[in-house]
């Protein structure tokens, strides 16, 4: 009996360590999001160089040390942002390309998608991704886009070209990537 009580109070310390576990993972990736969500508002307003992770860490309520535990410097803070911001679009382009309606429809919902839901200054968010971010931070950003927001718009294209609503670069347009 002796160690059958044993095994059963190390399986309850393993039980309650992992649910322990979950929680403190549960709880750093709410605080990872609150430091992202920040870090939008913030680079969206002043662009890369004027935000410091001190700003961002004061937005949303943690010291600067605690950002660190989460994020190793700004460029990580700003590609993760990004990041995140692509597979956001990716994800809701994806759903209005594939939905069975017609191409001009699912062109005017892409566009209101990106209209209403993208806030950044473009031109101060090329700049910053060109001239503040390290080389493998620049393809990184660049894949994401292309894969998350000009492949999906190009498929589009792509269906309104073979239904002869857009014109190809037989017909004298340019390539699906290209209109995208």
């Amino acid at each position: 009996h002796d160690n059958l009580s044993v095994k059963a109070i190390v399986m309850s310390q393993d039980a309650s360590k992992k649910l322990r576990q979950r929680g403190e993972a549960k709880e750093a990736g709410e605080t990872r999001r609150l430091i992202l969500q920040a870090a939008q508002n913030l680079f969206a307003a002043h662009g890369y160089r004027a935000v410091t992770t001190r700003q961002i860490a004061e937005s949303c309520g943690i010291t600067q040390p605690a950002l660190y535990k989460h994020f190793a410097d700004k460029q990580e803070v700003y590609t993760s942002m990004l990041l995140l911001e692509v597979a956001q679009v990716k994800t809701a382009i994806e759903r209005i390309v594939q939905r069975e309606i017609p191409v001009a429809e699912r062109l005017r919902l892409a566009a209101l998608y990106l209209l209403n839901n993208t806030h950044h200054d473009i031109g101060m968010m090329t700049h910053d991704v060109s001239n503040e971010l390290k080389k493998d931070a620049q393809e990184m950003i660049a894949h994401a886009f292309i894969e998350g927001l000009v492949q999906p718009l190009a498929s589009l294209f792509e269906d309104g070209m073979h239904q002869n609503l857009i014109r190809s670069p037989s017909q004298g347009g340019v390539s699906p990537m290209m209109t995208a």
